[in-house]
Formats: structure tokens, C-alpha cells, sequence
């Protein structure tokens, strides 16, 4: 390219040179001069081409669908990822925590069982198949909870990732993986999961943390899209990283055309107004965290004249187990938590979620938020879990209050909730 370039400039300056001279044939060497400007600008358009064309992108796999027939209850900006996603056919949902995975999920499932006619199989984690369930009657889609091939349902199916041997992928058009950042590593599950989908037309990956490591982590869900393989996606954006073959780092110059390919089969997204829709109610409040410290007497272990701060897990665990007694008292004291067991007693908080029992063991509570769903309508019922007597204890009291809670921290420190 260079040396074509180079010969319609000197044509261009031979031209330039013989009309200032004022020859005879001035007319001929200005069209031999726009011949040349002409021949330098299609030279630079052909090559412009053939960098477009060495650009590593994705095509589409899936089909277009009218964006009237997406579930109005689905927010604008999850009607368009469900919308994007059905078009590319192969693609990933990297979406922040509360951004509603789980409904666009099911939407896509959903067109994908439509327009093939065949049935789609979501693999989830464990205990969260009933909570898919639940969200598919809530978005009126209704999803069969199925441990084994016989008992598949035409429609959307749910298991779990420990019964993949059970199925066998000739029976689905579509594969769905809920909490899809299970593909890192290379164990083999996330082999049998990429063998699994290897024949299946339509897959989708949902996460909000694709690659918790390390960036190469992404070069698993590529390979389970069928994109391209991680051994590949590491030999062109990636270089090894001095004399250590196992740890790899994004090449300099390849780093936007990595983003960029990432890009053409996923979506990230952190909040709404990431791809230019408002926030809305999607940004918490502040969480308000209140300290207070405490005095413990502690047998002092080593030579030292004082007590020295807990610094490893082993010394923070250890403190914390010795001022569990204290803690507990200085929070059951607290003027906070006396102004929450007053308003407990009122009507609202009879109408809260009450406290169960977790089946799995007798030590650990599983508690229910309800928030206001005036203030939070995407996300009225949060579960979580008490591990110790005093974060129970404080659960309970932001539970009788309608208030989130925080966990005590380590460090004979404690935290009243909020």
C-alpha cells in the first residue's frame, strides 16, 4: 500500500510542477492529476476495507422480534437486552446484581421455545430453581422444574448444574446458564457444560461477575458461546507474561480491539444509564453504617506489653469469638436498637416477612427483607443469612423495622443496624 501511495503523490507533484510551468498541455495534466487524486483515495478506501474486514466480530445467530411482543413488565432497558440478545443468538448478560437477570433470561427462553417450536434448559445453582420458578409466575412464564430427561416439559425447564449427565442436548434448542461465572477454571464441569452446549443453536450466559480473576476468564464463556476458544482468544489478545506460561496479560495495542470484540457478544452493564437509560430506582441509598467500639480484657499471648491488633483471619476470628459476650451487650443496650423493638410493636411491622428456620442447619437463620415497593418495585423480597447470634439478633431488629441490616464487624468493633 505504501508504495502505491507513494507513486500517486509523485505523479500528483509531477502534474503540480508542469501546470505552474505553463506547458502546452496544461488541460491533460489536470486530469492526470485528478486520475491520480482519484486512484490515492480508492487506495486508502480498499484498504480501509480490508481493515474492516480482518476486525474480529460476531455475527448474529438468533432472529429479530417485534419489541411489542416483549413482557411489558420488563423495563425499557431490559426489553432491549432481551431484544439484542434474541438477535445474536449466542450471546452473554453480564448485568449487575438487582438489574433483573433472571426475568430477561426467562424472556429469552421464552422467544427462543416460540420461534423453534422446541423446548430450552436452564441450568442454575442449586436452591435457586424454585426462586426461578416463583419469578417466572410473577412475569405470568411458566417453568418446569426437572431433575432427569423423562421429566422434561415442552416449554422453559430448570435444573441444576449436578444433573447435567441426566439430559441429553438433542432435546433443546436453547441452553440458559444462570450464574454462568461457574465456567471458570478448568474443571470438569465447565467441560461437560461447553461439550453439553456444543450442538445447541441458541445459548445464553448470566453473570454479574464473568471473570472475578482475571480477564482471561471471559475466554470460557466465548468458548461456551461457540465464539472461539480460549486457547485461541489467549493467542490473539493476549501474550505471556515473563518466563510464568500459566499467567497471561492483555497485549497493549490489542486492548481495544479485545474490548471491542467482547462487546459484539455480550453486554455489561452496571446500571440503566450505562447504555443511556435512566437510573431511576435503581440507585440505593446510602448504607449508614454505626460503630461502637468496645472494651475487652484479653490474655496477652505473646512478649509484648500490649495487645497487638488482630491482623490475620486466625487472630480476627479469634478476637472476635473473645468479645462475642460484649458485643452482644453493648448492642442490646444501644438507645438504637430500644427505638427499633418500640417501633416493632407497631402494625407495619406485623405485616413484615417473619424469621424461618433454615432446614440445611440449626445455627445459621434465614431471614426476609421486605422493602417498600414504592421505593424499590424491582426488588420486594430479599434473603439472606445470620451466621452468628449477634448478627441474628440484629436481623431480627432491622427485619421488625423494615430497615436493612450489616453484619457485626470483626475487631471488637460492632455495627447497629441501620
Amino acid at each position: 500500500m505504501s508504495d502505491n501511495l507513494a507513486r500517486c503523490a509523485r505523479e500528483q507533484q509531477e502534474c503540480g510542477e508542469y501546470l505552474r510551468s505553463g506547458g502546452p498541455d496544461c488541460a491533460g495534466a489536470a486530469l492526470g492529476a485528478a486520475d491520480w487524486l482519484k486512484e490515492e483515495a480508492l487506495i486508502r478506501l480498499e484498504y480501509k476495507t480490508f481493515l474492516r474486514n480482518k476486525r474480529i466480530s460476531v455475527k448474529p445467530a438468533g432472529f429479530k422480534i417485534d419489541s411489542a411482543i416483549i413482557n411489558p413488565k420488563l423495563f425499557a432497558f431490559q426489553r432491549d437486552i432481551v431484544s439484542w440478545s434474541v438477535r445474536k443468538g449466542k450471546c452473554a448478560i453480564f448485568a449487575d446484581c438487582g438489574l433483573g437477570k433472571t426475568p430477561m433470561q426467562l424472556e429469552w427462553a421464552l422467544r427462543v421455545s416460540i420461534q423453534t417450536g422446541c423446548n430450552v434448559l436452564i441450568f442454575a445453582p442449586l436452591a435457586v430453581s424454585q426462586q426461578t420458578k416463583r419469578e417466572g409466575d410473577k412475569f405470568g412464564i411458566p417453568v418446569n422444574i426437572c431433575r432427569t430427561q423423562s421429566d422434561v416439559q415442552p416449554g422453559i425447564n430448570i435444573t441444576n448444574y449436578e444433573m447435567l449427565e441426566q439430559f441429553h442436548p438433542s432435546g433443546f434448542a436453547g441452553v440458559v446458564l444462570d450464574e454462568s461465572s461457574i465456567l471458570k477454571g478448568d474443571g470438569p464441569l465447565r467441560k461437560g457444560i461447553t461439550d453439553f452446549a456444543r450442538t445447541v443453536p441458541y445459548r445464553l450466559a448470566c453473570t454479574a461477575t464473568p471473570a472475578p480473576n482475571d480477564h482471561m476468564e471471559l475466554g470460557n464463556h466465548a468458548e461456551f458461546l461457540g465464539i472461539m476458544s480460549k486457547t485461541e482468544m489467549l493467542s490473539t489478545f493476549f501474550v505471556h507474561d515473563g518466563g510464568d506460561t500459566s499467567k497471561w496479560r492483555l497485549k497493549g495495542h490489542a486492548e481495544g480491539a479485545f474490548w471491542k470484540w467482547v462487546a459484539s457478544w455480550a453486554v455489561m452493564i452496571r446500571k440503566p444509564s450505562d447504555i443511556g437509560y435512566a437510573d431511576g430506582g435503581f440507585i440505593l441509598p446510602e448504607l449508614t453504617f454505626h460503630e461502637r467500639a468496645i472494651d475487652v480484657e484479653r490474655e496477652i499471648t505473646t512478649r509484648t506489653l500490649f495487645a497487638l491488633p488482630a491482623v490475620t483471619l486466625q487472630e480476627r476470628q479469634r478476637a472476635r469469638a473473645e468479645s462475642a459476650t460484649q458485643r452482644y451487650a453493648r448492642a442490646s443496650s444501644s438507645d438504637r436498637e430500644r427505638r427499633c423493638l418500640a417501633r416493632s410493636r407497631s402494625a407495619r411491622a406485623r405485616r413484615l416477612a417473619p424469621i424461618r428456620s433454615s432446614p440445611r442447619t440449626s445455627r445459621r437463620v434465614r431471614l426476609s427483607l421486605e422493602f417498600p415497593p414504592s421505593r424499590y418495585p424491582w426488588k420486594p423480597l430479599t434473603t439472606v443469612l445470620a451466621s452468628c447470634p449477634t448478627e441474628r439478633r440484629a436481623a431480627r431488629i432491622a427485619i421488625r423495622c423494615g430497615c436493612a441490616w450489616s453484619s457485626l464487624s470483626m475487631r471488637s468493633r460492632s455495627c447497629v443496624p441501620n
